[in-house]
């Protein structure tokens, strides 16, 4: 087994090995993803300051048996910007496990910070283990707008039993109208819906983003690449502002598929803190998520999240762990200092490859 680092026009033509692997070894549907998101992702705004994406590369001979993508991503933590890496894909192909030890302990020899998701427990324990990483917990949070539909599809009762439940559906949208009619809208606010990402987004994040331990990089020029140029989805964006000045975005994404009509919150952002901004940006995407008759809207935030109020507040009563944000640093220095911030990570959905 040979470990190869490939970088710039050879990662990017590593692609369609890269697909075929993900297809062995995840499902169908992340190897799309993966396809038809590949271009873009080499197409970062970090090119410009000297970063792309590579790919760890497991060979046996000349066949690839492994791989990783390591995606370059802009991290502030403590107020200052620095290169960090997102390991995507790490895969091994059935029968190839051992391998799979040798290619984490080299890109943890590689790469200094390091932050991600693992798609599953075991892979979890070994990041912990192998690269002494801390994690914190994240969770999707449900707000139900019609539980019926929810509960006769989990419960597999087809379409009569959708019908017998849509009078109670009718009557909780209806209640969430009246509801909304009464509050007024969102007093000492004024909201935009934004196709494109401006200066207002660069004097947010300047003004913003020192107030959070830890965050991803969320300027108009990543913004504008991570959500106008994505090549597999259409996103939606409200700008919030308060007394003309922007006080807050919230990005979001209708998911339909398997009788499933969801609203995703994918990223929502605002200063720490600001709690009547954090609600009216949930209340703008309650008011969407009725318009386009969605089933539920789901917001994926840490565990730790300054907000965790605002989300219970706002109706998000159900909530369901999924695998640990996990951090590192090879630095000794800035790992101590991960192990004290990693529970302030503001993160959400958008920050991370589940989208693409």
């Amino acid at each position: 087994m040979e470990i190869r680092r490939l970088t710039g026009d050879e990662a990017r033509a590593f692609g369609p090995q890269f697909v075929a692997l993900m297809a062995d070894t995840f499902d169908a549907e992340a190897a799309a993803r993966k396809q038809g998101a590949w271009d873009w992702l080499f197409a970062t705004p970090l090119v410009a300051e000297g970063h792309q994406a590579e790919v760890m590369a497991v060979y046996d001979g000349e066949t690839p048996v492994g791989a990783a993508l390591m995606f370059p991503i802009m991290v502030a933590l403590d107020g200052r910007t620095d290169i960090w890496c997102h390991p995507m894909g790490l895969m091994i192909r059935p029968g190839k496990r051992g391998a799979g030890i040798a290619l984490l302990r080299r890109f943890f020899s590689t790469y200094d910070k390091m932050m991600g998701i693992p798609r599953n427990d075991r892979m979890e324990r070994a990041f912990l283990r192998l690269g002494n990483g801390f994690g914190t917990g994240v969770d999707n949070h449900f707000r139900p707008l019609r539980p019926g539909r929810i509960a006769a599809r989990r419960k597999g009762l087809g379409a009569t039993g959708r019908a017998l439940l849509a009078p109670a559906d009718l009557a909780r949208r209806s209640g969430v109208r009246l509801r909304r009619a009464l509050a007024g809208g969102t007093p000492g606010f004024e909201v935009e819906d934004v196709t494109d990402f401006g200066p207002d987004f660069d004097r947010l994040w300047q003004d913003a983003h020192k107030g959070y331990t830890i965050i991803h990089r969320r300027d108009a020029a990543h913004l504008n690449w991570r959500y106008r140029d994505f090549p597999l989805a259409r996103y939606r964006t409200c700008l919030l502002r308060r007394a003309g000045q922007p006080a807050g975005y919230v990005v979001t994404r209708l998911q339909e598929g398997d009788g499933r009509r969801n609203l995703l919150i994918v990223d929502i952002f605002c200063a720490r803190g600001d709690v009547d901004a954090y609600g009216a940006l949930l209340a703008r995407v309650e008011g969407a998520a009725l318009d386009a008759r969605a089933d539920q809207i789901i917001l994926q935030a840490t565990g730790h999240c300054w907000a965790n109020g605002v989300i219970g507040r706002a109706g998000y009563h159900f909530r369901k762990p999924v695998n640990d944000l996990l951090v590192r640093s090879a630095d000794p220095v800035t790992h101590a200092r991960l192990g004290e911030a990693v529970d302030g990570y503001h993160y959400c959905r958008g920050d991370g490859d589940e989208e693409y």
